[in-house]
């Protein structure tokens, strides 16, 4: 498969730019309570947690969890603003704790218990690929090509199964899964991918189609989440499936993260864009929906409306972005709370994801 440029993929004009929506007290709370409250000298946290917390012996173990899908979305956020000093600086941390020193990554790693989960996830390397491919065409540096190189071998050792990309391999026995999530594949870095490694070009466009035909129809123009390589979950090779924990249920951020993918290749269904645009613009975005299109509960999700705000930055549809943003705006949490501050949570139960902060502060640069 012949190489693309890495310009290719940092083609996006950012709707953000010159954007009243995009205000400036907006994004610098954001990224202070994302710098200030929620990182660490190895990573980021997954969710808030109070320093009477952070201090408590007794403070569930799992909410020191630092994953390398914040890892890659921050170092994204870096490269959309093309701070590429900021952006090298954090790189060496991010390799500093998750790598497994083969070009790929532990997708886990415990500030308390100083534990790493074995094994990576696809998408989030592919995410870390995606940011250096960014920040190497707005800023081209030696050291960062020799890294894209050094990712793509390991991306290619622990991400692919038969030439397709899987969700990840398990470092310590290489079992690899045998099934992908859709909203892994990103076509648009893919490409890249395989193209600078020399791989089959039958392969990529079987990916694409598989990601295409897990489309549900214009009626509701949502995606399936898994398709299988091989038997896995009471699945058989071939089938595709909604969320094995939740049958019959589809999530919004893994089917907005589909359609963004397929936007970034000029490949979105008009009926999916239709639709995220009418709900975005009426605020009945939700987060999970059965597949004939009826919510299993009312309940959004700040991620949701990030998700959308790229999609509409890709597209270019200026209405649906600035309805997007006014939402994630509406969400963030004033001041006068403490470290608390600035990010997008629920003020009474204290509660805010890391998903949700930096999904909305790439947007903010989108």
């Amino acid at each position: 498969m012949s190489p693309i440029k890495a310009s290719s993929v940092a083609s996006i004009t950012p709707l953000s730019t010159g954007n009243s929506n995009v205000v400036t007290k907006n994004v610098s709370a954001l990224n202070n309570y994302i710098r200030n409250t929620m990182m660490t000298d190895t990573g980021i946290y997954s969710g808030y947690m109070t320093e009477t917390q952070k201090n408590d012996p007794d403070t569930d173990p799992d909410m020191f969890n630092e994953i390398t899908e914040s890892a890659g979305l921050y170092l994204e956020t870096l490269a959309m603003r093309g701070d590429a000093n900021a952006f090298d600086s954090y790189y060496a941390q991010v390799k500093k704790t998750f790598s497994n020193g083969d070009g790929s990554f532990n997708w886990m790693y415990n500030t308390r218990t100083k534990q790493k989960k074995q094994g990576n996830a696809s998408l989030d390397d592919l995410r870390i690929i995606r940011a250096l491919t960014l920040m190497q065409a707005k800023s081209p540096s030696t050291s960062r090509a020799n890294e894209i190189k050094e990712l793509i071998t390991g991306f290619k050792k622990y991400s692919l199964l038969n030439g397709k990309m899987i969700d990840g391999t398990f470092f310590d026995d290489n079992t690899k899964e045998p099934a992908i999530r859709l909203c892994y594949l990103d076509m648009q870095e893919l490409k890249y991918v395989y193209g600078e490694a020399g791989l089959s070009q039958k392969d990529y466009d079987d990916q694409l189609k598989i990601l295409q035909n897990g489309y549900l129809g214009d009626n509701f123009p949502w995606y399936q989440t898994y398709y299988y390589y091989g038997d896995m979950n009471g699945y058989k090779a071939g089938n595709y499936s909604t969320l094995p924990e939740a049958k019959g249920e589809v999530n919004s951020i893994d089917s907005l993260l589909v359609v963004l993918h397929l936007a970034q290749i000029n490949k979105a269904k008009p009926a999916s864009i239709s639709w995220i645009k009418e709900h975005v613009h009426n605020r009945t975005l939700y987060n999970n929906y059965y597949t004939d299109g009826t919510p299993v509960e009312k309940n959004s999700a700040a991620s949701t409306y990030a998700i959308t705000a790229m999609i509409a930055s890709t597209i270019g549809d200026k209405e649906m972005y600035n309805d997007s943003i006014q939402d994630l705006n509406d969400s963030q949490v004033p001041s006068g709370y403490g470290d608390f501050s600035g990010c997008l949570g629920d003020i009474p139960s204290m509660k805010s994801a890391t998903y949700n902060n930096l999904t909305a502060l790439l947007a903010y640069y989108y």
